[in-house]
């Protein structure tokens, strides 16, 4: 609380005389030091006392809440995690009657993506209360080809280039999310069938390591039904080396982070003029 704080402030190593380290917390072995969340607190309610440049709202109070480091290889997609919602929790509780805002500059970009997760859903309760206030990144993937879509015919089929870049030997995560059953079939850069998937599912998620078959994949998508089926497929965010869809397969749209989607969180995005 501010009483610790503003005693450790005081100590030759705060961190130390807190007993946390924000870095074993968050940061992968070998990965450069940042600090994202402080730097946007500041931007909302920092003093300027350290840059000369107070944030929006320099007379708040704060509440910090770092979440535990997100591990691209294996940890639920963020809109499926109760992390999120114990942080709002916590601000709201300890806010007590007081207005309160919750800002949230993070996010993947899987899921739904129609405000019907549970972290989303629950996010929208909190918001029922008066004086309360949840605001979240928009994400940075409207350029990015993560995003694709369309109708497949029933005796059709559709064929996505997912490419793979130099480097990347992490896991890679696509999601799937169509209005009828599909079979998935995914094919190496070599011609190599590795995976078939031929569950009749609505929903698919394909993760793929792809270490020395770097390159383009093919994955393959089939209605099981006799009627047109419409999909939206998601590449997940992947911080240690981004894959992407082909050029001729992504679509811009639907792009939002994957916890952006709710009814009454206020989304907010950045506009580049190049």
């Amino acid at each position: 609380d501010r009483t610790a704080i503003d005693a450790a402030l005081g100590e030759e190593n705060p961190y130390a005389a807190l007993g946390y380290d924000p870095h074993a917390n968050y940061f992968r072995a070998g990965e450069v030091e940042a600090a994202h969340g402080t730097h946007v607190m500041d931007i909302a309610a920092g003093n300027g006392r350290g840059t000369g440049c107070p944030g929006m709202a320099p007379e708040s109070d704060i509440v910090f809440v770092q979440l535990r480091r997100y591990a691209w290889d294996g940890d639920p997609d963020l809109n499926r995690t109760a992390a999120v919602l114990d942080a709002v929790a916590y601000i709201f509780a300890r806010a007590g009657d007081r207005p309160a805002v919750v800002n949230l500059s993070l996010g993947t970009n899987g899921g739904s993506h129609d405000g019907t997760s549970v972290v989303e859903r629950l996010m929208d309760i909190f918001l029922k209360v008066p004086g309360r206030a949840i605001v979240v990144a928009a994400g940075n993937a409207g350029a990015a080809a993560l995003h694709a879509a369309g109708t497949i015919a029933s005796d059709g089929d559709r064929r996505l280039g997912w490419q793979f870049p130099e480097g990347d030997d992490g896991p890679n995560q696509l999601e799937i999310w169509a209005d009828g059953p599909l079979a998935l079939e995914l094919t190496d850069p070599a011609g190599t069938v590795l995976r078939h998937i031929d569950e009749n599912l609505e929903v698919l998620t394909a993760v793929i390591r792809p270490s020395g078959r770097k390159g383009t994949w093919q994955v393959r998508l089939v209605p099981r039904c006799d009627r047109t089926v419409r999909f939206d497929a998601w590449i997940d965010r992947d911080d240690p080396g981004q894959s992407r869809f082909a050029a001729e397969d992504a679509d811009p749209s639907c792009t939002l982070a994957s916890l952006a989607c709710g009814i009454g969180t206020v989304v907010v995005g950045a506009h580049y003029a190049l």
